[in-house]
């Protein structure tokens, strides 16, 4: 009965959250100081790609720890395109989402037989060789200097500043990584990814092609990370390796544990994890932000297995439980029709 209620009545509820988050951060912009806006544009960032894991390791269960270079390559392809090439920024992001695409489905068909370790393994070589790669062609790259790509400006007569028209680009290249997820894992293709996870012979039983429903895993994570790349270049306007480091990666694992791996909510929990948390405890020590992590991590796999997306959702089934002993005891105990 309970989940009856919540099926029922927390998707309402997560629609009119959903609008009132979006409310204030469109109203953010004008009440936060230009830094802060910036704050905030790279948590939208981080979002964004953690929302690529969402679907990856969430829902298909595979372990990447290359997702911070698939940033890195989608922002390196909007920076090429642009500076090198001349390119209008929104075909540099079109070229960039379909570079990472195209990569990320090439990975996933030579990690679609590979788990655990070995597929980690694997991510992980991608990441320590994307720094050298880049280095080594420093007429293209910009090589360890780096590149510096103008960033939009808001055009003559508009009342906005910089700041805020990066971190409305930021937000809303966020508000569609977010909403292709949750379409995605609401329907029969997610449905198909968590059977890939749960029982790989059984879902192949049932029809569903394992190997290549992982790889197009990849090729999702890969697309939303060229696009958080894309960002990140319009709020930065600077890219270099050292911008991309294996840590990244991990930090993004890192948010998705925390903030819950199997719900497009949790990728904004961690989100803010990810860029706040080393922020605030940074400014008292440079040591304390790496301890904070991993006690955080320790104390969400201990008492919060599902991040902390799951609380609302705890949240909720308490909810309908007392829901249901009101409406059973204002019955005289008698028990409740099935159909509320």
């Amino acid at each position: 009965m309970s989940k009856v209620l919540q099926q029922k009545n927390w998707p309402g509820r997560a629609q009119v959250v959903g609008f009132t988050l979006v409310a204030v951060a469109l109203v953010l912009p004008f009440l936060l100081p230009p830094y802060r806006n910036y704050d905030f544009s790279l948590m939208f960032i981080y979002g964004t790609a953690i929302l690529g894991l969402t679907m990856l390791t969430g829902a298909s269960g595979q372990i990447s720890l290359a997702q911070g270079t698939f940033v890195g390559v989608g922002a390196y392809v909007v920076a090429i395109a642009v500076v090198k090439l001349g390119m209008p920024l929104w075909v540099g992001v079109l070229v960039a989402v379909g570079s990472t695409t195209v990569m990320g489905f090439a990975i996933g068909l030579l990690a679609s037989r590979l788990n655990g370790l070995y597929l980690a393994l694997l991510t992980l070589a991608l990441a320590i060789i994307f720094a050298p790669v880049i280095k080594r062609f420093p007429e293209e790259t910009g090589g360890a200097s780096g590149l510096l790509i103008p960033q939009p400006r808001v055009p003559e007569g508009w009342p906005l500043a910089d700041d805020q028209l990066h971190y409305l680009f930021a937000l809303s290249m966020l508000i569609l990584a977010w909403l292709l997820t949750q379409g995605v894992l609401s329907r029969r293709p997610g449905r198909a990814l968590y059977a890939c996870q749960d029982d790989p012979l059984a879902a192949a039983a049932m029809g569903i092609n394992v190997p290549l429903t992982r790889a197009i895993a990849f090729a999702w994570a890969g697309a939303v990370a060229g696009l958080a790349g894309a960002g990140y270049v319009v709020v930065v306007g600077f890219v270099s390796p050292e911008s991309f480091p294996l840590l990244l990666s991990v930090a993004f694992l890192a948010g998705l544990v925390v903030g819950g791996a199997r719900s497009p909510w949790g990728a904004l929990l961690g989100a803010a994890y990810v860029q706040f948390v080393p922020l605030y405890t940074g400014r008292i020590s440079d040591s304390l932000a790496g301890v904070v992590y991993g006690i955080s991590l320790v104390v969400v796999l201990l008492l919060l297995p599902g991040g902390l997306a799951s609380i609302a959702r705890r949240l909720s089934q308490r909810n309908g439980r007392n829901r249901f002993r009101v409406r059973r005891a204002s019955s005289g105990g008698r028990r409740l029709p099935s159909k509320l």
